[in-house]
């Protein structure tokens, strides 16, 4: 917990009561425009929230966060990011405020950042919108697959890239599951997009059948340790070589 500009918002959950002051030059430093200060600015990226909601709790919260994390940059971006969402979600417009040099968007291979991106991207299962998508939300900033990509899990692939829907159920490509409630029929999704499966394979003796997303999978029924002694190197199950100064436990 910590205190800001006098603020009596902290509780008995800080240390012996007490809580951590932000010195009053820092405060006035992040409530520049240069920093949390763009939360205020009426003429600034964010100035169409402030008839929407009040945005004096989220300038306190964003310097409170720069205070706590000493200045770090994540968390101002963090700050903004979340007013700016919340901005977009009760109906205001949201200028440009990133910048490659202030909070710079950061998107995975086969996408760019849009402010204003769509509420609803299209996915490899089905073709469809996520489920429980609401078309009718307003857009909100984020990373969104180029043109010709849609998303995969979290990755943005090309249609031939997308991976099986088998019984109501979304699998990435090379992904193994299981049917049954007792893992009795092993299944793969090819390269393809087509579902093989062995119902003569299923979960090992050590293994068990567990239920993670709808979908049945193989686990371990335990872990085990291993003792290594002699040699300077060591090769691992997996078949990798390293100093056995520097090697991993595997499970």
């Amino acid at each position: 917990c910590l205190q800001v500009g006098g603020d009596t918002g902290c509780t008995s959950d800080c240390p012996n009561g007490k809580c951590p002051e932000c010195e009053p030059a820092l405060i006035l430093r992040y409530q520049d425009k240069k920093y949390c200060g763009i939360i205020a600015d009426k003429q600034g990226p964010f100035g169409k929230c402030h008839s929407k909601l009040d945005h004096t709790s989220f300038l306190k919260e964003c310097v409170f966060d720069l205070c706590l994390y000493q200045g770090h940059a994540s968390a101002l971006c963090n700050s903004l990011s979340a007013f700016s969402t919340t901005c977009q979600e009760a109906g205001a417009t949201v200028g440009s405020w990133r910048t490659q040099q202030f909070c710079p968007p950061s998107c995975g291979a086969n996408s760019h950042y849009e402010q204003c991106g769509p509420p609803c991207p299209l996915t490899c299962s089905g073709l469809a919108p996520p489920e429980g998508c609401d078309r009718s939300a307003p857009c909100s900033e984020g990373c969104v697959c180029d043109d010709g990509f849609m998303l995969s899990d979290d990755k943005c692939v090309p249609l031939s890239e997308c991976g099986c829907q088998y019984e109501g159920q979304y699998y990435l490509s090379g992904q193994v599951f299981y049917l049954g409630k007792a893992c009795n029929t092993r299944c793969v999704c090819t390269d393809d997009g087509e579902v093989q499966c062995d119902p003569k394979s299923g979960c090992s003796a050590n293994e068990k059948c567990v239920m993670k997303g709808g979908s049945s999978s193989c686990a371990p029924k335990g872990v085990g340790s291993c003792s290594v002694s002699g040699g300077r190197m060591v090769r691992s199950f997996d078949g990798q070589v390293s100093s056995f100064f520097s090697a991993q436990v595997k499970k």
